[in-house]
């Protein structure tokens, strides 16, 4: 059959199904999210850069852009086959020494002994999104993994709560307007429009 081909062909150098390896470079030249890869047995030295196969990407300014660590695992495709356009995906998660490298939000403390994540959790070196969605514990928090400092939009009770470690800033190049009916100041409900506290 005309354009049929043979995979049993010892000439045919394409990679069929996916291969895992270990990220070895992430300075991508062209700054698109690409990585090098090495494949034991089949890229000792590196793969050609791998574009990423990201979620909502595929035009300009949208997707989400995340480029895995070196050393970190990864899954790989080749267009039609072809051993010099890989493509890539961040791979699954281990148990080094028996600990878990799943971000600890996703189970928190108190979700009992369910194995079913209602955490949705963005984790990178230092910061952490969280997006609970536990039935009466939903909410967003975005947290500095330095110092604890978070922002938390609590679906529950209807608020908004900012915790700082050590100092807060509000900085406008505007006016700041608050607009309560009441305001409390350490402890102390204070009416606005009257200069002491009631």
């Amino acid at each position: 059959m005309s354009g049929s081909f043979d995979d049993s062909d010892p000439r045919d150098t394409r990679i069929h199904g996916m291969l895992v390896g270990v990220v070895i470079d992430r300075a991508d030249p062209l700054k698109l999210g690409r990585i090098r890869v090495k494949v034991p047995g089949w890229f000792d030295e590196g793969t050609a850069w791998a574009k990423p196969l990201t979620v909502g990407g595929g035009t300009r300014n949208t997707g989400l852009f995340f480029v895995p660590e070196v050393g970190a695992e990864v899954a790989l495709w080749f267009n039609q086959g072809d051993p010099d356009e890989p493509y890539y995906q961040p791979a699954h998660w281990g148990l080094p020494e028996g600990q878990s490298e799943v971000p600890s939000e996703a189970f928190p403390d108190g979700a009992g002994d369910s194995p079913e994540p209602d955490n949705r959790v963005i984790a990178v070196p230092g910061w952490r999104i969280e997006i609970d969605a536990t039935p009466d514990q939903r909410k967003l928090r975005i947290t500095n993994q330095k110092t604890g400092d978070n922002i938390t939009l609590d679906q529950e009770r209807n608020s908004i709560l900012i915790q700082a470690t050590t100092s807060l800033q509000l900085r406008a190049e505007g006016e700041i307007d608050l607009d309560a009916p009441m305001i409390t100041i350490g402890g102390r409900p204070v009416k606005v429009g009257l200069e002491e506290p009631i």
